[in-house]
């Protein structure tokens, strides 16, 4: 009861932010350990396995947020899963309490620093992130990457009214398959303030699943009529 209650209170904090690995010079990276999460995997622990999705955890050396993964697959086109997940109309569908978002600065159109503001429940303060963010397309692998992680940056400085999470590490990864695409989440995030970081790690492992269930849930509302991002589409030809 506990933790279904926590969920349903503070469940929008880890929501799915879905950015990039590449930092800019100036900027700050708050993965304290510097773990190279594809030079050394994690050691995936299976802590779930129901609704066609598989949710993993696993530890962070020298961090004490838990790292969360999550894989399902679904029976679409790449593209147009990857334009529910990341395009700004339907994200702001299947995100809970996302209060608004905003490109910062835009080195090309795969590298942008963005700033997204969340609407906590009573009494907390609003939470927002800055990350650096990326995509990448695996020719090899016939795979879509999306990564990110929390920086510092003069271009976006703490509101005073609000408090600043830290994503140590969040990724989006997309394959096409032969019925339609196989889709890989994972997020390692603290929302910081008066939250502790354990109800953190203790509702962020239900977040591969409500992220990979909204995704869902909106694709098949808006099929039909969907805006499918053309430069998704270009990755997947």
């Amino acid at each position: 009861m506990l933790e279904r209650t926590l969920i349903r209170s503070f469940g929008f904090l880890i929501l799915f932010l879905g950015f990039s690995a590449v930092l800019a010079a100036e900027n700050k990276s708050y993965l304290h350990s510097n773990v190279d999460l594809v030079k050394t995997p994690p050691e995936w622990v299976l802590i779930a396995d129901s609704h066609q999705i598989r949710t993993f955890k696993a530890s962070i050396p020298g961090e004490d947020t838990l790292l969360f993964r999550g894989i399902t697959e679904f029976s679409a086109p790449p593209a147009a899963i990857t334009s529910v997940a990341f395009s700004p109309k339907y994200r702001k569908m299947w995100v809970d309490r996302i209060d608004s978002g905003r490109v910062v600065a835009r080195e090309s159109d795969v590298k942008w620093l963005e700033l997204s503001v969340f609407n906590p429940p009573w009494p907390f303060k609003q939470r927002e992130f800055v990350v650096q963010a990326m995509i990448e397309y695996l020719e090899a692998e016939k795979k879509l990457i999306i990564s990110g992680k929390s920086v510092e940056s003069e271009l976006a400085p703490v509101a005073p009214d609000r408090v600043r999470g830290v994503i140590y590490y969040c990724g989006f990864a997309i394959r096409k398959t032969a019925t339609g695409c196989e889709v890989e989440v994972m997020a390692a995030t603290d929302t910081k303030g008066n939250i502790p970081l354990w109800v953190v790690n203790l509702i962020q492992k239900s977040w591969p699943r409500n992220t990979l269930e909204g995704i869902r849930r909106i694709y098949e509302s808006e099929k039909s009529n969907l805006e499918i991002d053309p430069k998704f589409t270009a990755f997947f030809n």
